[in-house]
């Protein structure tokens, strides 16, 4: 009975040993928990970004499951278009022109910013005669800083002059200013890192746009669109008209 106790005791150990074994050799993985990681959503002038189909609010920071990938979808605003995503991190940079976009969350802090640009590139009206002040924002953005810097400035005089300038930040290039308007679909882009803006009633936004230096997008041509006063336009009309009949009285005269 002794004996067989002691041989049911060596049976046991031996099925453990063989157990443990296995599972060293064949490298189970042990259970891990779960870890959520930031991902701080910009503003974006021209559009809105959702996140696996939740609306997100540009300037906030959001958890996600790291490892899990979420799908973010750019929707433009009127006169507006996609042209890339740009995300960051700590270790990385990138773009990407799909849309919805897929992102990866990683095990670090990061950020995501849709790239907007006009459909017609039009110009923004001025008129000195307009008084007192207007609402303006200056979003930041992935990549560089600017002058003013990024704020909501509520005090800035219609028909005064803002010099801007935009300054990227290292691994970035800068790429374009974007300019919305408060009301229609008026949307100007500027290539210059430097311009003044004549600020109006209608002043919305101005915003700059980096990318990284190993980014090989482009701008697309855009066709611009120049606004008319209604002075210029009088004028227009009767250089039109002046030329339109001196060319039949020219005409008549040649007949005969």
């Amino acid at each position: 009975m002794k004996n067989f106790k002691s041989s049911k005791f060596l049976a046991l150990t031996v099925l453990v040993s063989v157990l443990l074994l296995l599972a060293v050799n064949l490298n189970i993985p042990s259970v891990k928990a779960q870890t959520t990681e930031s991902v701080y959503v910009y503003t974006s002038c021209g559009g809105t970004i959702s996140a696996n189909g939740a609306s997100l609010t540009g300037g906030s920071t959001y958890n996600y499951t790291s490892g899990s990938a979420v799908t973010f979808t750019a929707t433009p605003t009127s006169g507006c278009k996609l042209l890339y995503w740009e995300y960051a991190s700590k270790s990385a940079t990138g773009t990407s022109t799909n849309n919805p976009f897929v992102y990866t969350i990683l095990s670090i802090a990061s950020a995501i910013q849709a790239m907007f640009v006009p459909t017609v590139n039009s110009s923004v009206a001025s008129s000195s005669s307009q008084t007192g002040t207007a609402p303006f924002d200056v979003p930041i953005s992935i990549g560089g800083t600017t002058t003013p810097a990024a704020a909501i400035y509520s005090n800035y005089t219609v028909g005064s002059v803002i010099n801007f300038a935009a300054t990227a930040g290292n691994g970035f290039k800068f790429m374009y200013w974007l300019v919305p308007a408060a009301t229609g679909n008026q949307v100007s882009i500027l290539t210059s890192n430097t311009f003044a803006f004549k600020v109006t009633a209608n002043a919305c936004a101005v915003q700059a746009y980096f990318e990284p230096t190993t980014s090989n997008i482009t701008l697309p041509t855009i066709t611009t669109v120049n606004e008319f006063s209604s002075a210029t336009a009088i004028i227009t009309a009767l250089v039109l008209v002046t030329v339109a009949f001196g060319t039949y009285a020219y005409s008549r005269k040649t007949k005969k």
